[in-house]
């Protein structure tokens, strides 16, 4: 006789595929952009912005040499608030060591504004359609991101 699992809403496999499909890498570091001031405090983020996890170094932003040499100089103590704040080991694998250097440090809000100019509404329209039943605000806003951002970059490359 076959035996039957129990059925599970649509929305929620959508959800985990969704979760398992995206890096955990991007998907941390939209965490980290979202919750950076949390983590570090208003006036370090207002200079600095989480910019990409390379070879297991997380690469940060810094939008003034003198920020940057600060920074440096606290490079453990941020890890272990960035570590402490997640509180979940699997992340403890994703970075080993922080690089920081002089770069944008636009947040993510200004950063999708500008990137949403470039898109089609259409595509934008089909982006909100597509995280709408994602019930997980932190997966939903990294899914938006991780979407504008990738469509961005293809119209930047095609305008090329």
């Amino acid at each position: 006789m076959k035996k039957y699992t129990k059925v599970r809403p649509l929305s929620s496999e959508i959800q985990r595929f969704l979760k398992e499909s995206v890096p955990e890498n991007f998907y941390f570091l939209a965490l980290l952009r979202k919750n950076w001031e949390q983590i570090i405090g208003k006036a370090l983020a207002m200079h600095s912005q989480p910019f990409s996890i390379r070879s297991r170094v997380l690469v940060i932003n810094v939008d003034d040499p003198i920020w940057l040499q600060e920074l440096n100089l606290h490079k453990d103590e941020i890890k272990g608030e960035i570590l402490q704040f997640f509180n979940n080991k699997k992340y403890e694998t994703l970075f080993d060591s922080i690089h920081f250097r002089v770069g944008e440090t636009s947040h993510i809000e200004e950063r999708e504004k500008k990137f949403s100019k470039n898109i089609d509404p259409k595509i934008l329209k089909k982006i909100e359609e597509t995280v709408k039943n994602v019930t997980d605000t932190e997966l939903k806003e990294a899914l938006r991101h991780y979407f504008i951002e990738s469509c961005s970059k293809v119209i930047t490359k095609e305008e090329l």
